[in-house]
């Protein structure tokens, strides 16, 4: 997804996200260091590719970002190749871009041949491309041809500069990648799209996957089929165990795995249910019963064939939500609880890329009172369900359960506990949903924690809001607008369990609904006696939580109110309001004096998500154009917009501050930003216009940006003052556009010959910071951007004057030791 760095907040990094979501099969990469070899994955993530140990499948490295979305990788032990958009990139450790090759034409499919690398291109046409030189040299191009779609490629054992081509119309091809001639093309057609083509154990012989679900055994020898194999859907990908035992492993669209004996050609067994979605890769270690698997549904798993049956097992499992994510919240300083619309909850840590952990999946339990199994939700085989809204209390973490969720459509709220990461044992839900046959389509829409963990508050579409013990699951009250029966049976009972509520006809006593609309928002304040409640129709109301009864009213007539969040440090509460032509705003209601304190009109068509700053001085606003605004309360004032290419759907601060937490529709990842304020000394907040709309192109945005040698040597003097993290925070941030000021900067203060060891020092970090930018070559067909030439122009003068000052240096250093020795030799 693409983001822009704002005055405030600039780009961390992006969690939860294996594998990408297309059809781009992971590389499997092997490397030698003496006689030792390290096994790699590579899996392409939109524009990035991350490096996996194949061993314990940890991430140890990213790349620098392509120009584009990758569509295909290949790799050797010495080079990773990537293909993004018309050009195809050269990474030597998977990191730094070396090297560019720009084709034309988009590229879809990359296959390497010792030293050759295969490219097919979207018109089906293939180019040979030379890795050995300095430069990737092109040495063959074929244009495609319309009665032939290239579908599936693969170079058989033994064949020497041949390849075997498969097609959408199901037949095949052998050609030579040095002539570039057709040197042998089959008759036989396999009635379906070629989808895959792989090289078994057995010379001559090639697998075939089709689209319609065969596998057939083909030798291209004798152009004969020696065994046929089906699927129930298209067939993704095949695999053979080259340790000895005659096993083929094949996977299809839908995620299910088949092993197959090729001596009885017989079905072994299939694994279903694990991925959910088209597995992408299938790799067998070399002499090794240990399979690797990657599937679109954000997941790869590693197994291990030492079953007797022939089955495997799986040993080890790194996956993400396999769905796009639904909501986030900071439950720690660097700890984020996620949920997806695949209903899963997860916990990650916005620090390393290795800490996750899965709580469990959203699903009803079987258990009795509404419980499920305690060993979390496996066992769970029922369809779950997205999840909207997370709640969350850290009072408690270490004695039961902290984290509740709202589920859309749904009266139950599951519970979790990430101090052991597990689900709850219980499910909070009223009993009257159960009975009553006019609350069938009812649904919870707000959800809140007290400020001592001890209760949950729930809000529902019938306007009932209930009131559950957070321990034991007990429903402890029912907010109502109407006065309770006066019963001394009931008098007695006041403290009994939820059930006696339902009288013997099954009708339920004292139930009347605290409001006549959906309840939309609930808030504790932070001394836990009142319960905010808001409703659909614009009434706010604040319960007591020691009489149960309403202590304070608001209401606003033609406004209708929706999502809130809580202010984190003070009572202020921002509510969203609709006016009747649709506008959306935003109010800051103080649940103390019952008030409301700030209204914010420009909040953008739609509201989506809303969140307080850590401090209580900024609020964060989510629309649906894919704007973030941020408002700071004090002054009312708009102070920051952040731009993204999709809209954002959830927000959350962290306790200190330095992160920011953004998810966004349509996507997997859980996006973190970190906040200049906590980093760089000279962040300047100031007023931005009402109606204020950033550009992708930063580099016009740079409105402070230093010009004359004055303001070039103010900015030296501000750098030089800042602690080492504020220093370092400061060079990572620069960009093609601010480097070549940077360097101009460093350049006049070379011309002053002062702070000549500290300007070396700020100069190697930033190379080293910035080697992509700056080592980056252009090949005859590319042209320089004016950033490269600037760049170029001011690193060349650079270079001048501090030779130039070294020089003087140096001799002033001669002289000085000529000095002392004649002093040290001299009889004095």
């Amino acid at each position: 997804m693409k983001r822009a760095e704002s005055e405030l907040f600039i780009p961390h990094r992006f969690l939860g996200v294996v594998v990408g979501d297309v059809s781009v099969a992971p590389s499997i990469r092997t490397t030698f260091v003496g006689k030792r070899s390290t096994l790699s994955v590579l899996c392409p993530i939109d524009n990035f590719i991350i490096q996996y140990n194949g061993k314990k499948l940890r991430a140890i490295g990213m790349s620098d970002p392509l120009n584009d979305r990758v569509s295909a990788v290949a790799s050797s032990s010495s080079s990773v190749f990537a293909a993004a958009g018309t050009r195809i990139s050269v990474l030597p450790f998977c990191r730094e871009i070396t090297e560019t090759l720009d084709l034309g034409v988009p590229i879809a499919q990359l296959t390497l041949i010792g030293t050759q690398l295969i490219a097919i291109d979207s018109d089906s046409g293939i180019h040979v491309i030379e890795t050995t030189g300095e430069n990737l040299q092109k040495n063959l191009h074929l244009e495609g041809s319309d009665t032939f779609e290239i579908s599936a490629i693969c170079h058989p054992s033994t064949y020497l500069n041949k390849i075997v081509l498969g097609s959408a119309g199901g037949k095949l091809r052998i050609l030579n990648i040095r002539t570039g001639k057709v040197i042998h093309e089959f008759q036989r057609e396999f009635g379906a799209r070629i989808t895959h083509l792989e090289q078994t154990t057995a010379l001559d012989v090639l697998a075939v996957g089709l689209e319609n679900g065969e596998v057939f055994l083909f030798n291209v020898k004798m152009d004969k089929v020696l065994g046929a194999f089906r699927h129930d859907a298209k067939v993704t990908n095949i695999a053979f165990r080259d340790d000895g035992e005659s096993t083929m492993v094949t996977a299809d669209a839908n995620g299910t795995i088949a092993i197959w004996d090729l001596e009885k050609q017989e079905l072994l067994g299939k694994i279903t249910g694990i991925h959910s979605n088209e597995i992408n890769c299938l790799h067998f270690i070399s002499g090794e019963p240990i399979m690797l698997s990657s599937s679109l549904d954000n997941s790869i798993r590693l197994w291990i064939f030492d079953s007797a049956d022939g089955m495997p097992r799986e040993l080890i499992r790194l996956e993400g939500h396999s769905k796009p994510c639904a909501s986030a919240k900071f439950v720690s300083q660097n700890e984020i609880v996620t949920a997806g619309k695949d209903g899963s909850i997860r916990k990650y840590d916005v620090t390393s890329l290795t800490m996750r952990q899965k709580l469990g999946s959203v699903g009803p339990g079987k258990d009795k009172k509404g419980t499920v199994p305690s060993n979390g939700t496996t066992n769970i085989t029922t369809d779950v369900q997205n999840v909207a809204e997370i709640a969350f209390g850290w009072q408690r973490e270490a004695a039961w359960n902290n984290v509740f969720c709202r589920q859309v459509n749904d009266t139950k709220i599951t519970t979790w506990q990430t101090r052991n990461n597990t689900h709850g044992a219980f499910h909070l839900e009223h009993d009257r949903f159960k009975k009553k046959v006019d609350f069938i389509d009812a649904s919870a829409t707000a959800l809140a924690v007290s400020s001592c963990g001890n209760f949950v508050f729930i809000g529902y579409s019938t306007g009932h809001i209930d009131q559950f013990n957070a321990q034991s699951g007990r429903h402890v009250h029912s907010y109502t607008s109407a006065p309770p029966k006066s019963s001394k049976k009931n008098s007695k009972n006041r403290k009994s369990k939820s059930s006696s509520y339902i009288n013997s006809n099954g009708s339920l006593q004292n139930d009347a609904p605290a409001a006549d609309s959906p309840i939309t928002a609930l808030s504790v304040d932070q001394l836990n006696k009142e319960l905010m409640a808001v409703d659909k129709d614009g009434h706010i109301v604040f319960w007591s939580l020691a009489t149960k009864k309403p202590v304070a009213r608001m209401f606003k007539s033609g406004v209708q109110l929706g999502i809130s969040a809580q202010c984190p440090v003070n009572s202020l509460v921002g509510v969203v309001s609709i006016t009747e032509a649709g506008k959306e705003g935003v109010v800051l209601v103080d649940t103390i004096c019952h008030t409301v304190a700030r209204a914010f009109e420009h909040v953008g068509p739609k509201v989506n998500a809303l969140t307080f700053s850590s401090d209580g001085k900024w609020l964060l606003v989510a629309d649906n154009q894919s704007y973030v605004r941020v408002f700071d309360i004090v002054t009312s004032q708009l102070i920051d917009v952040l731009l993204f290419s999709k809209p954002c759907v959830s927000l959350s601060y962290n306790e200190t501050g330095q992160y920011l937490a953004t998810v966004h529709e349509g996507e997997r990842a859980i996006y973190t930003w970190a906040n200049k304020e906590m980093f760089a000394m000279d962040c300047v907040v100031r007023a931005l216009p009402p109606n204020y709309v950033p550009e992708w192109d930063a580099g016009k945005a740079w409105k402070g940006a230093a010009n004359t040698k004055q303001d070039l040597l103010a900015a030296f003097d501000i750098l030089r003052q800042m602690n080492l993290s504020g220093i370092d925070f400061q060079i990572r941030s620069l960009n093609p556009k601010t480097l070549p000021i940077f360097f101009r900067m460093l350049l006049e203060v070379l011309k002053t010959k002062k702070n000549f060891e500290l300007v070396q020092s700020y100069a190697v970090t930033a190379l080293k910071t910035h080697r992509s930018i700056v080592w980056s070559t252009k090949n005859g067909n590319d042209v320089a951007s004016p950033e490269d030439e600037e760049l170029t122009e001011v690193l060349e003068e650079f270079y001048k004057y501090e030779k130039e000052n070294w020089n003087e240096l140096e001799d002033l250093f001669v002289e000085n030791m000529a000095v002392v020795q004649w002093i040290k030799n001299a009889l004095l």
